[in-house]
């Protein structure tokens, strides 16, 4: 089996290793929500892979989705953002002194740690109107029957994404959020309202389980 995502082990193989029970053996659905090209530090192309699971990808600047659909035939793959309504949002998309676009990095809402971080790098920004969807909408649109995994790296959206999930059915059993820029604390309590809990950590990523 290939692993794709970030770090030594990757986070794919880490969510494989701790819940594939509790996901079981069957074929399941995953949302992967700045899937960037579909490959790249990937934490659901495994499970579409390996384990013949199906799902949705969203990624918002439209070169990495050009790439995107390429790498991903077989998904539902999005060039939107997740958001808290329908519309319309400026993203930054950031543009490194060295790997150039291939940096990923870009958010519709940069926290001001991350976004000083990025200029005491040298990284450059380029703004564009993307169209926005609440999670909700997203999974009726994609057309699969649940989620089981849910990967979100929106670089301090993470709040406004969580707003768009009101329709318990569609809520995802298990959430790995990138915390990189923010504190798992500051989305606890509004994770807790909504039926979730913590239940372990891996370097920057926090996972949540669905209350049964």
């Amino acid at each position: 089996m290939k692993f794709y995502g970030q770090f030594n082990p990757p986070v794919d193989q880490v969510i494989f290793d701790r819940y594939g029970e509790y996901l079981g053996d069957q074929p399941g659905y995953f949302v992967e929500s700045g899937a960037f090209d579909g490959v790249t530090e990937s934490n659901c192309k495994f499970f579409e892979e390996s384990l013949d699971w199906k799902g949705i990808n969203i990624e918002p600047f439209p070169g990495h989705y050009r790439k995107l659909i390429e790498n991903r035939p077989t998904s539902v793959n999005m060039n939107c953002a997740l958001s808290s309504e329908h519309g319309s949002h400026r993203f930054t998309h950031v543009v490194h002194p060295e790997l150039g676009d291939a940096f990923g990095n870009g958010s519709l809402q940069h926290t001001p740690e991350h976004r000083k971080l990025l200029n005491d790098n040298g990284c450059e920004f380029e703004h564009i109107e993307v169209p926005t969807m609440t999670y909700d909408t997203l999974v009726e649109f994609g057309g699969i029957p649940r989620v089981d995994l849910l990967s979100l790296d929106v670089e301090g959206h993470e709040s406004e994404v969580l707003k768009g999930m009101v329709k318990k059915r569609y809520r995802p059993r298990l959430i790995c959020i990138e915390m990189g820029h923010d504190k798992a604390s500051d989305l606890d309590d509004q994770l807790l309202s909504m039926g979730y809990r913590q239940d372990s950590e891996y370097l920057v990523n926090s996972f949540y389980l669905r209350a049964a």
